[in-house]
């Protein structure tokens, strides 16, 4: 105790706590609980008063303060005096505690590592894992500590997301933060993950919009006044069966022409692993069309500045207004690839042979067939496709074909 400081005991209560004058300057004066040893609280002349616990750990005697009196409540100031006791004679020091939770990330600064450290280098999405966190989670999480994050905390937020409504972008920000939370502790940033186990904020039903014959053709006619990497990317969606950020990211490298394939690297599929898709006449004539414009010497579909695969939103905006437009209600960009893969079994190509159109990957839970099978069923995806192909041009030219089933005979 410094000259000057007094030391004094008394009985802790609210109304004599609040009744206590601040000495005259420069002087300090302890008021120690009589209930609890080393539980005190320090009155300074300037009128401010702290509430403090003295301690002993290792043989080395410390003073932590737990906060202010007009903040913190006399029952919340004694429990925290009781924990800080607790764990001095555990031998963890609480002084050293506070100051490892003083420098602990924020929930924001952790939000900023993940995406950083983790979510660039290994994700492609990345920038949608940056939107989900900084519109749901960090305004009301960004500036509390990370590691006092609790389940209350995010089924909070994320219920408030739910009630937007918005019961699928809750989910979503879900596993986000479920997955930063997981990446902190494998970092060894955090201890816990106040995900775990915390079901998802809602139900989800699984999207079965498949678009009608007359809706088909009403969407190609649509596209005929969007821009030409919109409407590519679109019709090649249709065509090929393949997602849209593979259709997106096409390069002219990865084309064969000659031999009618389209060859996707591992890096661009979302299974990471390399994939083949045939090319139709009527995808290499979408193909040689943007050709003739000279966008881009890597990218057929490039941004407007060059350099790079369009955006996302720079083609999913247009279309949801053409859409729009066209009178095709309740529809996304996504549900492409629903309505192909429909129609494709509706004619009676099997299940089967779509999965490898779509490059669905295989798993056989009760035999390990799938995982040596490296045939790469050209064959049949070319038949597939092609199949296809000749029906979706029959039905935007307003051709109704004869029967939905194709007789399909394996050579």
């Amino acid at each position: 105790m410094s000259e000057g400081d007094v030391s004094r005991r008394m009985r802790f209560t609210d109304r004599g706590l609040r009744a206590i004058k601040p000495p005259p300057a420069p002087k300090q004066v302890d008021y120690f609980d009589d209930s609890l040893p080393g539980f005190g609280l320090r009155v300074s002349y300037s009128g401010r008063k702290s509430w403090t616990v003295l301690y002993r750990c290792n043989g080395q005697k410390g003073r932590l303060t737990l906060g202010r009196f007009d903040v913190l409540p006399l029952a919340e100031a004694r429990e925290k005096a009781r924990e800080a006791l607790k764990a001095a004679a555990r031998g963890d020091d609480p002084a050293t505690q506070k100051n490892r939770d003083r420098e602990a990330p924020t929930f924001k600064q952790l939000a900023d590592r993940y995406i950083e450290e983790y979510a660039k280098p290994k994700k492609r999405t990345w920038r949608k894992d940056r939107r989900l966190l900084d519109n749901n989670l960090i305004p009301a999480l960004g500036r509390k500590k990370a590691h006092m994050i609790t389940r209350a905390d995010l089924r909070i937020e994320l219920n408030k997301v739910k009630a937007r409504p918005a019961p699928v972008e809750a989910n979503r920000a879900f596993e986000v933060a479920r997955r930063m939370f997981n990446w902190a502790i494998e970092e060894e940033i955090l201890a816990d993950n106040p995900a775990f186990k915390l079901p998802k904020p809602a139900e989800e039903k699984p999207r079965e919009r498949t678009l009608t014959a007359d809706e088909l053709q009403a969407l190609w006619t649509a596209l005929d006044d969007a821009a030409p990497i919109v409407r590519g990317v679109f019709r090649l969606m249709l065509l090929s069966a393949q997602r849209r950020n593979e259709v997106s990211r096409m390069r002219w490298a990865d084309l064969d022409r000659r031999e009618g394939w389209w060859n996707i690297p591992a890096d661009l599929t979302k299974t990471k692993r390399p994939y083949r898709v045939p090319l139709t006449p009527a995808m290499i004539a979408i193909i040689e069309g943007i050709e003739k414009l000279s966008l881009d010497p890597e990218w057929v579909f490039p941004r407007a500045s060059g350099g790079a695969p369009v955006p996302e939103t720079n083609v999913t905006r247009p279309f949801r207004q053409l859409i729009k437009t066209a009178g095709i209600a309740h529809f996304m960009p996504h549900d492409l690839l629903h309505t192909v893969t429909s129609h494709m079994t509706a004619m009676g190509i099997s299940q089967f042979d779509v999965g490898k159109v779509r490059h669905h990957t295989s798993h056989d839970a009760k035999s390990m067939t799938s995982r040596y099978d490296h045939y790469a069923y050209d064959r049949e995806k070319r038949r597939a496709l092609d199949l296809w192909n000749a029906r979706l041009l029959d039905v935007v030219a307003g051709e109704t074909p004869a029967s939905n089933v194709v007789e399909l005979v394996r050579a």
